[in-house]
């Protein structure tokens, strides 16, 4: 045996065993990430796979295990927090980095595997907490606007591909509620149980962060970007029975066109490149204006025809009705309001 085949044959033993402690760690993390000696241990890991790797010439390993590097040297700092979205990211990077190992230990080259996606997506998390601190510092809590990067739309398309419905989530919290960064937190937690978490807006470590630093200004509103197995009923059941203090829960279905995420009350801003649900389009559709016509009695019950055309004619009150009704979710049912704008409809 060579002397390189002996470093690589060193490497290769010295990779695998800290790979393994990778796994432990990130393991163990799920389970309480609020352990210094985890991250600590994950991070010296990580170092040394950085460093060997470029050592032995495998500069596209090393790359993106720095990346992994830097964001775990950010949790080391304080500056940010282990987040489901941070595990299961470096999850992924483990798998690869045991696909690299065995790939190379066979005398194949490491371009054979793609870490473009990965790298990409380390960056965009590392990058993701300050761009949401500036976001927020201008806009407050608009959190019904988002980004979704790259990555996050080939997750969709494999959470789609595999059976899974993607829903997209709207909640915003009671405005009179005095604990908005708790309830989002909440939400986050109880969606965790029953689905995949592709993106949210605050993000986890936005809510984290404002959960421990006074004088943050509190999400009033959240949305989800999950892949689920469950039906939007039987989800949108579980947060309503498990969930406080909600005054708007908004559940739909995601579909992707292209690379365009679509939905009923979710637009793509092509300038931008966001999307954002209609916050006021969805409080106008939880009236449920098309069942109020239906309890009237007989004689003052609109005809089955030209019903649609009435029903878009009444939608383009929808700003007018917000404005003026400021508890819109409460009268959804029993609102002395609906019958006096349903006899106006009559003279439409």
């Amino acid at each position: 045996m060579s002397r390189e085949d002996e470093y690589k044959a060193l490497f290769f033993e010295e990779t695998r065993e800290h790979l393994e402690k990778m796994e432990e760690c990130l393991i163990e993390l799920e389970r309480n990430p609020e352990q210094p000696d985890l991250i600590n241990t994950l991070f010296r890991s990580v170092h040394t796979i950085k460093g060997s790797s470029a050592a032995m010439g495998y500069t596209n390993t090393s790359q993106l295990v720095h990346k992994m590097e830097d964001i775990i040297q950010g949790i080391r700092d304080g500056k940010s927090f282990i987040t489901t979205e941070k595990l299961e990211l470096f999850l992924k990077v483990y798998d690869h980095l045991s696909q690299f190992v065995e790939v190379t230990s066979q005398g194949r080259g490491e371009d054979e595997l793609d870490a473009s996606l990965l790298v990409e997506a380390l960056i965009d998390m590392k990058n993701g907490r300050i761009t949401a601190q500036k976001d927020d510092e201008k806009a407050t809590d608009d959190a019904n606007v988002f980004k979704v990067s790259s990555t996050l739309l080939e997750a969709a398309k494999s959470s789609i591909e595999t059976g899974k419905l993607l829903l997209g989530i709207y909640l915003k919290t009671r405005s009179d509620s005095a604990f908005k960064t708790v309830r989002a937190w909440m939400a986050y937690e109880e969606l965790l149980k029953h689905s995949q978490i592709l993106a949210s807006k605050p993000s986890r470590d936005r809510i984290d962060a404002i959960m421990v630093n006074e004088g943050e200004t509190p999400p009033e509103s959240i949305i989800f970007l999950v892949a689920t197995d469950m039906s939007k009923g039987d989800l949108e059941a579980i947060l309503t029975s498990e969930l406080s203090e909600v005054e708007l829960l908004h559940l739909e279905e995601i579909k992707l066109e292209g690379s365009i995420l679509t939905g009923e009350y979710i637009d793509y801003n092509e300038q931008t490149k966001t999307y954002e649900f209609d916050e006021k389009s969805l409080a106008f559709s939880r009236l449920n204006l098309k069942d109020a016509l239906f309890r009237q009695n007989d004689e003052n019950a609109f005809d089955l025809q030209g019903l649609d055309e009435i029903m878009r004619v009444a939608k383009d009150l929808e700003l007018i009705l917000v404005e003026m009704c400021p508890n819109l979710q409460e009268c959804r049912q029993n609102c002395s309001q609906i019958p006096i704008l349903i006899n106006g409809l009559q003279n439409i």
